[in-house]
């Protein structure tokens, strides 16, 4: 999304009359922020405006970027700072999302049935090629070419699948379209320096119209399977969409004088004007805070891809079906991988720790992870709080910890990390994706598996022994970031296996 600040001029819908002047900013790592020469409310007094939560559903204005040229713009839930000024009272109003091109009035008419979305790096992850250039080599030299041609084939819309209810197609937009090329013509600009680019787009529809909310919340969610496909930061660059409204138009006769007798009719030299109303199509564009600059990269890398569109395009459906159904039972889990490229500067520690729990929530809620059944555990719990009891008051154990240290039998029945570890290897559909090379041996496998445990035990629960006790097992330092590494492609195997890429794909 690209940054902009303009004036304009801005009111209330419910009071159109009270314009206020203002400086409109956007950035795509900023809240937006509106800074006006007055207030949009009047207030009685100072109390009642502190008084008073300062919020605005919606905000219209109109930005002026040149004499005689300004666009629509609606601001969508607004809150202002409250604060005494002396001298000229300036306020500041920040709002949620920025809709440039039809003021509406109210947030429940913020609705569409259509929004497109253009990703950062989209093209490199669909993988989808639409411009081929061929040269014929001269015949007196055969390091010139004789002719070059390039050709855009503008491919069919490719519905990838749905999400939310909404389906997702990826469209081809193409380089130059005649209304393009005439309006450079008409400016006089060269248009042998106009320059091609793939681009591709994705499409957002629904059966019905949504709100704007609902469509945010699958636009993020495409998102992040991008991210996770990518193993980089992709973010939407542009949201567009049209809304149909009401305008004006006249019909004026072929005359050159025209004198207004009232609102309602134009006459026209003793002739009327025609004068109706016909629905019309508002062209807008959504804008919204989405990323912190400290840790987008606009550079990418090609060999941090896990999959492109063209290795799922088969069954690109079932995978993204699967995707909403890990976004919400392994939301957790997926958040915490997602901090790898929203949170990169990290110690390794933290890293470490982040993967290896991740890969015990994991396999909590994927495997069973239980020593025995719960309904037989909870018999032989209740026998061991009788005897615990017993033994906590014949040692004189103070009373305000028994209920605590009888509750830490609940967990007695679950697998620990290195079991949960283990107990992966043994899956056939997870060890059949691992990389051959990411253990050399059973021997190196039940090595690593001891690492974790240990290495996770002495960061969790430090003591004053830690240092002069040392396990084997614990690493640090570079062995750590090797460990982290391993950690961090388990999971990314457990996740794509989870999404049903199949597992030749996935190795």
């Amino acid at each position: 999304m690209n940054n902009f600040e303009t004036n304009g001029i801005w009111f209330l819908p419910e009071t159109p009359e009270r314009e206020i002047t203002g400086t409109l900013s956007f950035s795509p790592e900023k809240i937006p922020l509106l800074k006006l020469v007055g207030e949009l409310k009047q207030f009685e007094s100072i109390e009642a405006k502190f008084d008073n939560p300062l919020t605005y559903p919606i905000i219209n204005g109109w930005l002026v970027s040149a004499p005689g040229k300004s666009e629509a713009v609606t601001l969508c839930n607004s809150s202002q700072r409250k604060e005494i000024k002396t001298g000229i009272q300036t306020s500041e109003i920040y709002p949620d999302i920025i809709i440039k091109g039809y003021h509406f009035s109210a947030l429940e008419d913020i609705q569409f049935t259509a929004l497109i979305v253009r990703y950062t790096q989209l093209e490199k992850w669909v993988n989808l090629p639409n411009v081929e250039i061929k040269a014929t080599p001269s015949s007196s030299n055969p390091n010139c070419y004789r002719e070059i041609n390039v050709k855009q084939t503008i491919q069919e819309p490719i519905e990838i699948g749905k999400l939310n209810e909404f389906s997702i197609s990826i469209l081809d937009i193409p380089w130059l379209t005649p209304e393009k090329l005439q309006f450079f013509k008409f400016l006089g600009l060269d248009t042998t320096k106009l320059q091609l680019e793939e681009r591709k787009k994705i499409l957002f529809k629904a059966n019905t119209p949504k709100n704007l909310d609902e469509f945010i919340k699958v636009i993020d969610l495409f998102q992040e399977f991008l991210t996770f496909a990518c193993g980089q930061i992709i973010l939407p660059d542009t949201i567009e969409s049209c809304v149909s409204g009401t305008s004006m138009e006249y019909d004026f006769p072929r005359q050159i004088f025209m004198e207004i007798e009232n609102s309602e009719k134009l006459i026209f030299l003793g002739q009327q004007v025609s004068k109706k109303e016909v629905e019309k199509y508002y062209p807008i564009k959504i804008f919204y805070q989405n990323i912190s600059a400290q840790i987008y990269r606009p550079f990418f890398e090609e060999n941090q891809i896990l999959f492109r569109f063209t290795d799922i395009q088969e069954n690109s459906q079932i995978i993204l079906e699967s995707w909403k159904d890990i976004s919400e039972t392994l939301g957790s889990i997926l958040e915490i991988y997602m901090r790898v490229y929203y949170t990169p500067i990290r110690h390794t520690k933290d890293l470490f720790l982040s993967f290896a729990q991740a890969i015990e929530g994991f396999h909590r809620i994927h495997h069973n992870g239980k020593y025995c059944d719960d309904s037989v555990f909870d018999n032989i719990r209740e026998e061991l709080k009788k005897v615990f009891s017993a033994e906590l008051k014949k040692h004189k154990v103070k009373e305000e910890y028994h209920e605590s240290l009888l509750n830490k039998t609940k967990y007695w029945n679950e697998f620990s990390l290195k079991e949960r570890l283990e107990n992966l290897f043994k899956d056939e559909k997870i060890s059949s994706c691992l990389p051959d090379r990411l253990f050399e041996n059973s021997d190196a496998k039940d090595k690593f598996v001891k690492q974790v445990r240990d290495t996770r035990g002495s960061l969790t629960h430090p003591t004053s022994k830690t240092n002069k006790i040392k396990s084997k097992y614990i690493v640090t330092d570079s062995d750590l970031t090797l460990l982290t590494t391993k950690l961090k492609i388990i999971l990314e195997v457990c996740l794509l296996e989870t999404l049903k890429i199949p597992p030749p794909k996935i190795k």
